[in-house]
C-alpha cells in the first residue's frame, strides 16, 4: 500500500523526482498520511488529494483532499 499525493486539477501523481506523472505506480510513496499533507501544501498544486493505493489490487481511493 501506498501513499501518494495527487493534483486536484490534473489527476497526475507527484513522484520522487518532484514531477507530476500519470501513473499511481510511479508516484513517491510517503510514511504517513501527516507527512503527504504536509509536503502537498508545499506543492505547486493549489488543490489535492491524498490517496492510498495498492499495486497488488489495482486500486486507488482518496483519504483526504486539502487546498494549499
Amino acid at each position: 500500500m501506498k501513499i501518494l499525493i495527487q493534483d486536484g486539477c490534473s489527476k497526475r501523481y507527484l513522484s520522487a523526482t518532484g514531477e507530476w506523472v500519470d501513473e499511481a505506480r510511479e508516484g513517491e510513496s510517503f510514511v504517513s498520511h501527516r507527512q503527504a499533507c504536509e509536503v502537498a501544501r508545499h506543492t505547486l498544486a493549489e488543490e489535492f488529494s491524498i490517496i492510498l493505493y495498492s499495486a497488488l489490487g489495482g486500486y486507488a481511493f482518496s483519504i483526504d483532499q486539502g487546498r494549499k
